[in-house]
């Protein structure tokens, strides 16, 4: 299907007939913060109603401070009642015209209609942060975080699609499996396990007795969960400390800290190395947690550097190479990073007992900048989540927990081996007790004081560290992996995936 012309602008002007236009205008807006839709776009693709290959029609990085972006104005090649498939997508952690199939990443709105002949037909299309990975269908589309119909309703000149709080709505979370408590390997190094969401499931990352570094891959497949075999990412004697992993489904990247030295690494999932020799950023210890896909190969993490004791933010790929931003600090012993809705946010600890906030986002370069301290007297560590615009922390003092400021949890926490995680629905916060177990407090919002459980683990089992991430922002499951020491005393790696 071929379109004379799509016009986006702040404005469209048609030229006067005795007949009125046949066209349609798209009016654009979003909840985005601008700064996320000039640094990554917003593209348009025009087609058959349903048709995902459709080619991009136009872009833009237009926005204003109320969210207004502007209007696409439509005219029909050929047919004046010709219908029309309309997809809009709005980069978040990638480009607008690089989204991929599965629009990680993105949002994505889908319309489909037919052309009124000789009427000017106005279509809103909000483009919202609920929407962010929720792909639906391709004859559905994303309102409110949940999928509708794509099909535009028209009412004289105004159109527009189902509420999401229809009857036609549908779920936007997609099927959860679990996966009970299970062993990926056994007789391992007694490093920190890392997780990362991989093509099909996770990947879990652990470290060798030889100090390098394996990871497995776990799926479910037919309701039974399957363990791959292990793919290389770091060789013996290559890393005394495991720091974050992150997964894009197509590659793995890691940091790790070898004799003070931080380097880190980007593999495929069959783990062929897909960079010429390891990064060395300098001497330094690699974030708590933090390793994010910026698209294009191109990962973003943190690190402490023993040089100046600041916190650095580093975007790294083979293309780009690795150069990150100091946050302008001193005396920090520990940096951790989290993806929020428009930024990247950094939290530091520091030898004082100072811990600070900062937001960071990526153009073709780092900017961060402070955004507020913690006021616990004594901060060791302190972890931050975003859910539905909402952003929780989580502070470690005296090796207690405590959310929002106001929320302490009970037991209290071994080796400050805690996060927290953001689903669809609610903030987890999981933690290795300081009795060798793992609790979860499960709240919704810092007005809501959480509900804390005891994770039941195998008998004989202690817990040395772990990890833990959520699988999407709207979605409700989230994965742990762990490490424990058995009753032979051997070190094993476990993880479980849970849906709420």
């Amino acid at each position: 299907m071929r379109w004379a012309h799509v016009v986006l602008a702040g404005f469209a002007v048609s030229v006067m007939s005795c007949l009125a236009p046949t066209e349609i205008i798209l009016v654009l807006s979003t909840n985005v913060a601008c700064a996320v839709v000039g640094q990554n776009g917003i593209a348009i693709a025009l087609g058959d109603p349903g048709d995902e290959d459709s080619g991009i029609a136009t872009t833009t990085t237009l926005c204003s401070d109320d969210g207004g972006i502007g209007t696409a104005v439509l005219v029909p090649h050929s047919s004046i009642d010709q219908p029309i498939g309309i997809r809009v997508t709005l980069g978040i952690d990638a480009a607008a015209d690089n989204c991929g199939p599965k629009y990680e990443g993105c949002i994505v709105a889908r319309r489909s209609l037919r052309f009124d002949p000789h009427t000017p037909l106005t279509l809103p299309i909000d483009l919202d942060q609920a929407c962010h990975g929720v792909p639906c269908t391709p004859d559905s589309t994303c309102v409110s975080g949940a999928c509708v119909d794509a099909g535009v309703e028209c009412d004289g000149s105004s159109c527009g699609v189902e509420d999401a709080s229809a009857d036609v709505a549908i779920d936007a979370a997609p099927a959860c499996d679990p996966v009970a408590d299970s062993p990926v390997a056994l007789d391992v190094g007694q490093g920190a396990p890392r997780v990362a969401p991989s093509n099909d499931g996770w990947g879990v990352a652990y470290q060798t007795p030889q100090l390098g570094v394996e990871l497995r891959d776990v799926h479910v497949a037919g309701g039974t969960t399957n363990i791959s075999i292990p793919i290389t990412l770091v060789q013996g004697n290559g890393a005394n400390i495991i720091g974050p992993l992150g997964g894009d489904g197509t590659s793995y990247a890691l940091g790790y800290s070898v004799g003070g030295n931080l380097f880190a690494t980007i593999v495929a999932t069959d783990g062929t190395s897909l960079v010429t020799g390891a990064f060395n950023f300098s001497a330094g210890e690699p974030a708590h947690y933090g390793m994010f896909p910026l698209g294009q190969g191109a990962y973003l993490t943190a690190y402490v550097s023993n040089a100046t004791t600041d916190g650095f933010v580093v975007p790294f790929s083979q293309q780009i190479g690795a150069n990150g931003v100091g946050l302008g600090l001193t005396g920090v012993t520990g940096i951790s990073l989290a993806h929020g809705s428009s930024s990247f946010i950094a939290t530091t600890a520091d030898q004082k007992g100072g811990c600070a906030v900062f937001k960071c986002t990526y153009g073709s370069t780092i900017a961060c900048s402070a955004a507020g301290t913690f006021p616990a007297l004594s901060c060791t560590e302190a972890r931050v989540a975003e859910r539905a615009g909402f952003l929780s922390h989580v502070v470690e003092s005296a090796k207690v927990l405590t959310v929002d400021d106001i929320h302490p949890l009970n037991p209290a926490v071994f080796g400050s081996s805690f996060q927290i995680v953001a689903t669809r629905d609610a903030f987890h916060v999981v933690w290795v007790t300081n009795t060798g177990g793992i609790a979860i407090a499960t709240y919704a919002d810092s007005t809501t004081p959480p509900m804390i459980a005891q994770m039941l683990i195998p008998s004989g089992n202690t817990v040395l560290a772990l990890d833990a991430i959520a699988d999407g922002p709207n979605q409700t499951g989230w994965a742990i992996a762990y490490t424990a020491i058995d009753s032979q005393n051997k070190t094993n790696v476990r993880f479980l995936h849970l849906c709420q």
